[in-house]
């Protein structure tokens, strides 16, 4: 992806003034970051629905449930690495 470099480069020069840097998507995005981000903040959405676009797999082993929240058919989480 030829946009890749540049968005890994504004990721290594926000870090650098540890600032927070919000990824909002699309899933090229979320898939070129996942292995820089320190904080994960899911939304998971219950229920079996229809769809072709999704949040990338990830080890969630690989980070700690710091927060939960649910509200009708949604769990707010966030995880730290």
């Amino acid at each position: 992806y030829p946009d890749a470099e540049v968005v890994l480069d504004a990721i290594k020069f926000v870090k650098e003034f540890k600032e927070d840097l919000f990824i909002i998507g699309g899933r090229m995005i979320y898939e070129i970051t996942l292995p820089y981000v320190d904080r994960l903040y899911i939304t998971h959405v219950l229920g079996i629905h229809e769809g072709n676009v999704y949040f990338p797999k990830f080890e969630l082993s690989k980070y700690k449930l710091i927060e939960k929240r649910m509200a009708n058919n949604l769990i707010f989480a966030t995880y730290d690495k």
